[in-house]
């Protein structure tokens, strides 16, 4: 329960909050998207390692995400 729950605070949608900050985040340009893209592959493998060899996995990746 704990992997799951560390996995849905990680990568499930952001609240409000966050959302309402978005638009600073915005303004700071190509910066914050380019930090996302450098930073997920490493987040994705530590996910799929902290996993391996549990009942639960992490699905192939198909989607991304929106700014």
């Amino acid at each position: 329960m704990e992997k799951l729950e560390w996995i849905a605070d990680t990568y499930l949608s952001v609240g409000r909050g966050c959302s309402v900050r978005r638009r600073a985040c915005w303004l700071r340009g190509e910066d914050v998207p380019r930090q996302i893209r450098e930073r997920t592959p490493a987040n994705l493998a530590f996910a799929r390692e902290a996993l391996s060899g549990s009942a639960a996995n992490v699905p192939h990746v198909e989607g991304g995400w929106t700014w």
